[in-house]
């Protein structure tokens, strides 16, 4: 299947909103504007605050596809990989990939054009005659040594050179670069987009990177602050605005500066995108922000032949609650854990689906008796754990822990808020 590379609209899209959130600032009705400065929201600290997401070092590969699992074709969750597990190499999962290094370069993206919209802002200003402010100043000298502008003598050529530098990659076109320096993540991490320089005063070789996130922010700053991508860079610029399907194979030959010293590595990159099987990857947008759900706790306390032990547990009563349970935590203290709670007694069943840690399980009716246990169920499987009968609720716990303290049917939970 080919690789379409459909650029330009949701970029666009995203630096629109980006200009009406910095327009809603510069803008304000009426009423406010004589609010005290310090009141009034200011568009350089938030650009200079990091997107939100969560950074990730998954142990196994199954642990990394159930973080992804919330991706869809036009779709894709705030998940950073900072390594892929050892695993993965053998493996091995195109389309997990593409997840992966798109999510990286998605919020590099995310933070270049919200530089941009700044950068805009002060163009404005500048050619307008407006004095920066100091923050301003401070900021755009920052852009300036991001993004390798120095050389620029005037004020007003360091921003024309910002305005070509300041922006979006191509997500495909990274995903095509990475695929064909690892095979698909399987090989060569350590340079994930075949970054070269000198290792030291003797040696110029591949760059090494201790991960994901740090060889990401370094392509992106060599992609948009290296003078021989100039070519590169003005190619984006012209087709900045274009929809069409190929857009992306336009930007092909000005990578011919990537690898000077391989004249075969555009063709080589142009078949490797030929293989992709990537629908719209362009068109990828975040996912909105999951919503935080909170959970009330209260100890529940264990009694058996080995004695009492008490568990400082959160409490899953809502369908939200109970839906979210202990997914995608990474750790559970020993004496920590998850207390479902019924209203009235019914039969319950629980699975690993997103879960990537293993559980012990311990079902009580509403008299707090136990009636049945399960040890040690195991991250992502998918088998539901019921319980033999009506039950007032099910406590989670850290795995080994019903064979360490000897719960077994019989014995009395207890919970106590």
């Amino acid at each position: 299947m080919k690789f379409r590379l459909i650029l330009g609209i949701p970029l666009l899209a995203l630096g629109l909103l980006l200009f009406r959130c910095a327009w809603t600032i510069t803008a304000q009705p009426p009423e406010t504007q004589h609010a005290p400065a310090e009141q009034m929201p200011d568009l350089v600290t938030q650009t200079q605050t990091y997107l939100p997401g969560t950074e990730i070092t998954p142990q196994t590969t199954a642990d990394l596809r159930a973080w992804f699992s919330t991706a869809s074709r036009h779709h894709m969750p705030r998940v950073f990989v900072d390594r892929l597990p050892a695993d993965f190499t053998e493996q091995g999962d195109p389309a997990l990939f593409i997840q992966v290094i798109a999510s990286l370069i998605m919020r590099e993206n995310e933070q270049a054009l919200r530089e941009r919209i700044v950068l805009i802002d002060l163009n404005r200003k500048q050619s307008a005659g407006i004095p920066w402010s100091s923050q301003e100043t401070l900021f755009f000298n920052s852009l300036v040594d991001k993004y390798d502008a120095g050389a620029k003598r005037s004020r007003e050529s360091q921003i024309a050179d910002l305005m070509k530098k300041v922006d979006a990659i191509p997500v495909s076109m990274a995903v095509a670069q990475a695929a064909l320096a690892t095979d698909w993540g399987k090989q060569n991490l350590s340079h994930p987009f075949d970054q070269k320089g000198w290792i030291d005063t003797q040696t110029y070789d591949f760059l090494p990177f201790d991960s994901l996130i740090q060889a990401t922010r370094s392509y992106f700053r060599e992609m948009n602050g290296m003078p021989p991508l100039l070519e590169w860079r003005v190619s984006r610029e012209q087709f900045r605005d274009l929809t069409a399907h190929d857009k992306g194979y336009r930007f092909l030959p000005g990578l011919y500066a990537y690898m000077p010293w391989d004249d075969t590595y555009v063709d080589r990159l142009r078949a490797k995108a030929d293989e992709m099987d990537v629908v719209a990857v362009d068109a990828l947008t975040f996912l909105p922000p999951e919503i935080p759900i909170s959970f009330q706790t209260a100890q529940t306390v264990i009694k058996t032949t080995a004695g009492t032990f008490t568990f400082q547990t959160e409490l899953a009563e809502s369908p939200e609650q109970r839906q979210r349970g202990l997914m995608f935590r990474t750790a559970l203290a020993p004496d920590a854990g998850m207390t479902f709670l019924n209203k009235s007694p019914r039969p319950i069943g629980l699975w690993m689906k997103n879960t990537l840690i293993p559980l012990d399980m311990v079902f009580f009716d509403d008299q707090g008796i136990v009636t049945n246990v399960v040890e040690r169920a195991q991250p992502h499987d998918e088998t539901v754990r019921m319980s033999s009968g009506p039950v007032k609720g099910v406590v989670e716990l850290p795995a080994g822990t019903i064979q360490k303290l000897i719960i077994k049917p019989g014995d009395t939970v207890s919970v106590i808020r």
